[in-house]
């Protein structure tokens, strides 16, 4: 079985963890906070903070941020839920906002959300981007949800969030197992994540939210290789982009920019993505829908009928696997069972 995910694994993962065992010093130390100012680098930001999870990373930036009890968090549904876990954490209450069909938040709810909320979360979801600096200097903290988005430093398009998330989770852009980094725009808020790492108070340097340096030797490690991953990617994309021209009642659904995380493929109204996923399956190539729920439908309450676009996207699109590690082989083995499986759908 092709695995829709699959973390890309090599040699010189090995060789850095291996230099790490050997030194005996596994815990939180100058790995760290090097793979926190890398990442800071490359997007731009002041400064960061490392931690170990993404969902981590948003907990501190809504911290950071001074939200709280009562406050509204915006966010599009068309999300992983753990953005969702985020908010609740903090005491928050999600303010939920359909996509537009580039699968981003849709821009006039976003803005409307900006002008209204404490915070805003805007994901860069399945590797894709666009402009969001209209956001800035409303009511709400913008945070950038990176976690599906990156790419080698002179191609990032910049931030625009007030704090900014990335990802090390085992299947992301660069994998570290777990982890996270939290990018802020501003050196007082790198001060206060800082801050917010420490037990308020204590006169230890106690670490309430580590990254061990083990794994973030395996994510210098993957950082190192980014224009390689990202090159991988982009093969692999244009070979499913040549396989969707020849395959009518298909589409991709445009994006202004995109590093390709994901494939979503959108089929034709009404032709049953479950009833895909379990063909695909039965051939030897697992996909799967790019997002597994509307987030929204964790709460009582709010209806499918005021995220259209969104319902829409769920309903109708699958993903197929696209990670650097794919082989050419399996790379053609995905394309033949596509043709097999998606060539009825015109």
């Amino acid at each position: 079985m092709i695995p829709h995910l699959r973390p890309t694994i090599e040699a010189e993962d090995f060789q850095a963890m291996q230099r790490v065992m050997s030194g005996r010093m596994l815990a939180e130390g100058a790995l760290a906070g090097e793979l926190a100012r890398r990442l800071s680098a490359l997007a731009g930001g002041a400064g960061g903070v490392a931690c170990g999870s993404g969902t981590q990373a948003l907990v501190l930036a809504l911290l950071a941020a001074g939200v709280g009890t009562g406050c509204r968090v915006a966010l599009p549904t068309y999300v992983c839920p753990s953005l969702l876990a985020a908010i609740r954490h903090v005491g928050a209450r999600p303010v939920f906002c359909d996509i537009a069909h580039d699968l981003l938040l849709d821009p006039d709810q976003a803005l409307a959300a900006a002008q209204t909320c404490e915070a805003l979360i805007v994901p860069h979801i399945l590797g894709r981007w666009r402009d969001f600096s209209a956001l800035r200097g409303h009511k709400a903290v913008v945070i950038e949800d990176f976690a599906q988005f990156l790419c080698p430093g002179e191609d990032f398009p910049g931030l625009v969030g007030d704090l900014s998330i990335f990802s090390l989770q085992a299947t992301k852009v660069l994998c570290a197992g777990e982890g996270g980094v939290v990018v802020a725009a501003e050196p007082g808020l790198v001060d206060r994540l800082a801050d917010l790492k420490r037990i308020d108070g204590s006169i230890y340097a106690l670490n309430l939210w580590p990254l061990s340096d083990l794994q973030a030797a395996l994510g210098l490690a993957q950082l190192d290789r980014l224009r390689d991953f990202t090159a991988r990617r982009a093969r692999v994309a244009e070979a499913y982009l040549s396989l969707l021209r020849d395959l009518p009642g298909l589409s991709w659904p445009a994006a202004v920019r995109c590093m390709h995380f994901r494939f979503p493929v959108l089929v034709p109204e009404g032709r049953g993505v479950e009833g895909l996923m379990a063909a695909f399956e039965s051939r030897g190539v697992a996909v799967r829908r790019p997002v597994d729920i509307l987030t929204h439908r964790f709460e009582p309450g709010v209806r499918d009928e005021d995220f259209p676009v969104a319902r829409e996207v769920w309903d109708r699109t699958l993903s197929l696997p696209i990670y650097p590690g794919l082989g050419d082989g399996e790379l053609e083995m995905v394309l033949n069972v596509a043709r097999g499986v998606l060539g009825r759908m015109g």
